[in-house]
């Protein structure tokens, strides 16, 4: 559903660029240049319902949305390639989900280990070095997402996010069917995608448990476990 919630007196007009929304978006991501697009692939040809709702009363209209007749592409094939493309879009927010929990979890480390370093946060236990080590894992972990920055060259090898949006990309582009190497793909990137969500889970209730539990008392500065943004 593309929702348009808050309009002005008078006329509005809200634009469809014959997309599905977006997934999880990425916190932080630029707004222009590549990584910038946060709407989601097409949409096949069909037909759709635009609902107006305004002081209590609804309207609604079909749209037809049609295929470009330049390509000769089977309705068989359209459903193939937006079940695709729908499978990856699932993986792409998994990973920018996954990457929003390492970025907030990675500056709220960074700020407890200023204060440390500092003394004006108490080194209980001795948390200071367990403190540096979960930082240096969940830079790992974000490695294993993306590719670190200013590292975007064709000597890097891609990490899952850009793979995912790479394949999605070309699929989207595309005026074929998916081909089978990129549907055998989506079985890989699945279980990548199940592998680092095992290893941040594993991270989250091990090391930063550990270091909540050295910080116990009613003045400590605790680690969010569930802040994402």
């Amino acid at each position: 559903d593309l929702t348009f919630d808050k309009g002005d007196a008078g006329l509005n007009r809200i634009i469809w660029d014959l997309r599905y929304n977006g997934p999880t978006p990425l916190s932080g991501a630029p707004t222009t240049g590549w990584g910038s697009f946060t709407s989601g692939p097409r949409v096949p040809p069909g037909m759709y319902t635009a609902k107006l709702t305004a002081n209590g009363q609804s309207q609604a209209v079909k749209i037809e949305v049609k295929g470009d007749p330049r390509i000769n592409l089977q309705p068989n094939y359209y459903a193939q390639k937006d079940q695709t493309l729908k499978e990856f879009m699932i993986l792409l927010g998994s990973a920018n989900e996954m990457i929003n929990a390492t970025t907030a979890i990675n500056e709220q480390l960074g700020e407890l280990n200023k204060g440390l370093e500092a003394g004006s946060i108490e080194n209980r236990s001795n948390v200071l070095s367990d403190v540096k080590s979960a930082l240096q894992k969940v830079l790992d972990l974000d490695e294993e997402l993306r590719r670190p920055p200013n590292s975007m060259t064709y000597r890097t090898k891609p990490r899952l996010r850009e793979e995912i949006m790479a394949i999605m990309n070309a699929i989207d582009g595309a005026t074929a069917r998916p081909t089978d190497q990129q549907v055998g793909r989506i079985v890989e990137l699945q279980e990548d995608t199940k592998m680092v969500t095992r290893m941040l889970q594993d991270f989250i209730e091990t090391e930063l448990a550990q270091i909540n539990a050295k910080l116990a008392g009613p003045d400590a500065i605790k680690i969010d476990l569930e802040k994402r943004e």
